[in-house]
């Protein structure tokens, strides 16, 4: 939020907005649906949400890397209390689960696809998973008193693999839906409504998420990397 108003005052204005998981609050500020202060209460509340009604440490993430899809995967795993979380790429999907099954999930992928990379997200809670399904009511009672205002920019929703263009009713509901960034070009509509999801609070999230970017639009991220000062492996 502050590193776009730095930009704005420099007369560099977005013409549309990004934001995943977390930073889908800031883009929803930026783009002007939600007002600095509203934006600070909905996070700080979320916040608030998950430290008192979920169990920190009982659920993990695994990032999965490889040439398989979310569907493989869950079928090689083969078990129920394991989700898909984030569809990152083509060739990346974060898995979630309680700590156990996750544990279990891992062994299974490393001896049946050995190919494939799997990295556990050092974070407290399964974001974008059911471990977060108590917190949707309460969430969605505070944003009652929020004013969701057209946004004056267009908005990338990585949760409904859609452009919004214009206000329609705020929903929470998509808070445990996989967050998908992988099709955000394929599938776009004029009416969709902007989602405040859960999110992952990963080490270095701006390179990460140019990282997708770049994957995805190419050379287009020139741009992107020299504001954010991110180095892409094999990249200048």
């Amino acid at each position: 939020m502050v590193l776009a108003d730095l930009w704005k005052s420099w007369g560099v204005v977005p013409s549309i907005v990004l934001g995943h998981s977390l930073g889908e609050y800031a883009a929803l500020y930026v783009a002007g649906v939600l007002s600095a202060m509203d934006t600070l209460f909905l996070v700080a509340r979320w916040a608030q949400l998950l430290e008192s009604m979920c169990v920190a440490q009982s659920h993990g993430m695994v990032a999965v890397q490889g040439a398989i899809t979310a569907t493989e995967l869950i079928y090689l795993i083969n078990d129920a209390a394991v989700e898909v979380a984030c569809l990152n790429t083509q060739k990346e999907t974060v898995l979630a689960g309680p700590v156990e099954a996750m544990a279990r999930a891992r062994v299974t992928l490393t001896s049946v696809r050995p190919d494939l990379r799997c990295i556990p997200l050092k974070v407290p809670f399964a974001f974008h998973s059911a471990q977060v399904d108590p917190i949707l009511e309460s969430l969605a009672q505070a944003a009652e008193s929020i004013i969701f205002h057209p946004p004056q920019i267009p908005i990338l929703s990585p949760v409904t693999n859609s452009v919004i263009n214009r206000y329609s009713e705020s929903s929470l509901e998509n808070g445990t839906q996989p967050s998908d960034q992988d099709d955000l070009e394929t599938n776009t509509t004029e009416d969709a409504s902007p989602a405040v999801t859960s999110a992952p609070k990963k080490k270095d999230t701006k390179a990460w998420l140019v990282g997708i970017i770049w994957r995805r639009l190419g050379h287009v991220c020139f741009l992107w990397l020299g504001q954010l000062r991110c180095r892409i492996p094999g990249r200048i």
